[in-house]
């Protein structure tokens, strides 16, 4: 085989992480594996660990490989549980932004854990469960309800928010479970800022960009939007939008990059999508509500989403105020 047909064994049998040792074993020589990189077939990912670069276009798969190298390559004797952001990402649980820590709990008397992987104490045993994940094999996790408390201990927010969000959306578990594990957690590290970012969670959020999107507005001190929203006029149905200010008459719109793409989920051609989506917000419009929609780009710049919100209510203003006048 040649370089490239060994890489992409060696990612097929570890659910796309490439290891060093692996790569060595089956004949490899180092500056193969830098002319591997060097070419950008090979991504690195951590100490002896790597990706092929097409399975990795994203840095939630960049951190999903580390997470699965390092249950791959760890050699502590003293048992380890997966806790956090690094047990929802490998759960399939969307985050907004870059992580860099491993989380994991285990008895602070083994040690502190070195490098990017942060050991957060010890988890009661009914707080944890066994997960598999292909080649990995059975892994001790924590819970849902405790994956979600850790993250919110030490963030980013946006995250624990992202996360939170689908796991409730999805059932794993429940606002009341979260709240149950947090009464337990009383004394520990950071304990206030996991309450304030849990009370956050709203499983009608269906996407992380309206997890962020909802975060943004919140720190604006703008009214709680309802999510989720079904509208309709003379005509019947027009639409459920992601946010809604019914005092106001403001319809609030996340356009995921996803939408209009090739990649969208119902696979339509984006001038189909772009169409409907044209045609809703005119007849959103024609029935009286002023829509306001914002990207990804919005967010990541929040002066710039500031004025879009702000000006929204602004106008809603005026509109009020020329109503009255009449």
């Amino acid at each position: 085989m040649d370089s490239i047909e060994i890489v992409r064994s060696c990612s097929q049998r570890t659910a796309g992480v490439v290891l060093r040792s692996d790569l060595l074993a089956e004949g490899m020589q180092p500056p193969d594996i830098r002319r591997l990189l060097a070419s950008g077939v090979l991504v690195h990912v951590d100490v002896g660990i790597y990706a092929l670069a097409a399975s990795v276009p994203y840095f939630q798969d960049m951190y999903r490989c580390r997470v699965l190298g390092y249950l791959q390559t760890r050699h502590e004797e003293s048992p380890c549980v997966l806790t956090g952001l690094s047990a929802l990402v490998l759960d399939g649980l969307p985050v907004w932004a870059s992580i860099d820590d491993i989380c994991i709990g285990r008895d602070h008397s083994h040690g502190p854990k070195s490098g990017r992987v942060k050991n957060l104490g010890r988890i009661p045993s009914d707080q944890t469960a066994i997960a598999t994940c292909g080649p990995v094999g059975p892994y001790v996790a924590a819970t849902a309800a405790r994956s979600v408390c850790d993250s919110a201990r030490y963030g980013p927010i946006v995250n624990t928010v992202a996360a939170g969000d689908a796991v409730l959306r999805t059932g794993m578990t429940t606002a009341g479970a979260i709240d149950e594990i947090l009464a337990t957690m009383r004394g520990m590290k950071n304990i206030a800022m996991a309450r304030f970012a849990t009370s956050l969670l709203d499983g009608a959020s269906e996407s992380p960009g309206e997890s962020a999107s909802r975060l943004r507005l919140h720190r604006l001190g703008v009214p709680a939007p309802t999510l989720q929203q079904e509208i309709y006029d003379e005509a019947g149905f027009i639409g459920r939008v992601d946010f809604l200010w019914e005092k106001f008459g403001i319809v609030g719109k996340y356009d995921g990059r996803f939408k209009y793409g090739r990649s969208n989920p119902a696979q339509r051609p984006p001038e189909e999508v772009l169409f409907e989506e044209k045609r809703r917000e005119d007849r959103l419009r024609a029935a009286g509500y002023i829509v306001v929609r914002w990207t990804t780009e919005d967010l990541k710049h929040p002066e710039r989403f500031r004025r879009l919100i702000i000006g929204a209510f602004q106008q809603a203003a005026r509109l009020r105020k020329t109503r009255l006048a009449v």
